[in-house]
């Protein structure tokens, strides 16, 4: 199975950084998460339990790299809904066919499918944040220790 497989089929995910290198590289770490840790009641909703969402030391930690991009946007996901205009393909991690971000990109810079050259719509959903990436190049993504600096 590839690990963009493996993403995709995570329980749950959590951005744990972005980070640029200072040149034109966008390093993306990706925590996988499982529902754990015993239920609790929240305050003032009646009888209503949570379960806590957890990534620790025993679930996969991902790197996702882009070499090169032409633009990224971290989105906060409580602000996010669903277009049913854009099509794509994946479930965490998506790749567009067509989006609105996509649609943005190319109204709001110089780049298009003649320059830099075939423009491709990343997304990697998960709790807490949205994150998309357009790049002519696709990602590479490596399965990473717990300690590891990126």
């Amino acid at each position: 199975m590839s690990l963009r497989v493996a993403i995709d089929e995570a329980q749950y995910l959590y951005v744990e950084m972005v980070h640029e290198d200072g040149g034109l590289t966008l390093s993306i770490v990706v925590h996988e998460a499982y529902s754990g840790g015993g239920t609790k009641h929240l305050p003032g909703l009646g009888d209503m339990k949570a379960t806590a969402i957890v990534a620790d030391e025993t679930t996969p930690k991902y790197l996702v790299q882009f070499a090169s991009y032409v633009a990224y946007s971290v989105r906060d996901e409580s602000y996010v809904s669903r277009d049913e205009a854009e099509t794509w393909t994946g479930r965490f991690f998506r790749v567009y066919t067509h989006s609105k971000f996509l649609d943005y990109v190319e109204a709001a810079t110089l780049a298009s499918d003649d320059y830099p050259g075939p423009l491709t719509h990343y997304e990697l959903v998960t709790l807490n944040h949205i994150v998309d990436v357009v790049s002519i190049e696709e990602p590479e993504v490596k399965l990473i220790d717990h300690d590891q600096d990126v």
